[in-house]
C-alpha cells in the first residue's frame, strides 16, 4: 500500500492490528459498533481517550473485539521496535523519504513465483525494485532480469544472481 502509489489510506487501528466484524443484533446501527470500535491506546482497555461511549449499552459490547494485555493497543506496541505500529511507521517513512517510492511510475518486475509480488518504481533517474512474499512461507522467485543493487531501503535483500529468496511475508526494497 504504501509502495504501489496513489493516496494510501489507513483505517483507524489498521496501524496496530484491530480488526472488526459486524454484529447481528437485528434491526440496529450497532451491527457496525464491533467493526468500528474505539482505538486501542491501553492494554488494559481503558483509560482517558478510550471513547467506549457503547460500553454496557448491549449485546455488542459483550461481543466486543477489546481485549486486555493481547497486544494490540499503542501503548503494548510503541516502544516494539518489531511491533505492526512500528512497520507502518518505517515504510511511511521510506516512503516520504524516497521520491520514486512516494511519485515514481510503476512498472512490473517480472518473476516466476505467484506468492512473490514484484515491481518498479521510476522517478527521475531514482529507481526502486520492490518485492513482496505474499505467503507465510519462505519462498524464491527467479527475476526475468538481475537488478543492479545501488542500496538496501527496507529489509535486506537475499539475491544471488536473479534469484531471490525471501522469508515469509518478507518486504525488501532496493535502490537501484
Amino acid at each position: 500500500m504504501m509502495t504501489i502509489g496513489g493516496i494510501p489510506a489507513i483505517y483507524y487501528g489498521q496501524e496496530i492490528g484491530m480488526t472488526g466484524k459486524g454484529g447481528n443484533f437485528g434491526p440496529t446501527d450497532g451491527n457496525d459498533i464491533p467493526r468500528r470500535e474505539a482505538f486501542e491506546w491501553y492494554k488494559d482497555t481503558g483509560g482517558k481517550g478510550m471513547a467506549l461511549w457503547y460500553k454496557d449499552s448491549g449485546p455488542w459490547w459483550d461481543n466486543t473485539n477489546l481485549k486486555p494485555n493481547d497486544g494490540i493497543s499503542l501503548e503494548e506496541q510503541i516502544d516494539d521496535p518489531n511491533s505492526l505500529f512500528n512497520y507502518y511507521k518505517s515504510i511511511i517513512k521510506l516512503r516520504r523519504d524516497h521520491p520514486a517510492i512516494a511519485h515514481g511510475a510503476y512498472s512490473p518486475a517480472i518473476n516466476d513465483n505467484a506468492n512473490v509480488f514484484s515491481f518498479y518504481r521510476t522517478y527521475g533517474d531514482k529507481k526502486a525494485l520492490i518485492i513482496a512474499n505474499l505467503s507465510a512461507e519462505s519462498q524464491n522467485a527467479k527475476l526475468k532480469s538481475t537488478p543492479r543493487v545501488k542500496e538496501n531501503l527496507y529489509g535486506k535483500i537475499n539475491l544471488k544472481k536473479d534469484m531471490v529468496t525471501l522469508k515469509g511475508y518478507e518486504v525488501v526494497v532496493v535502490e537501484l
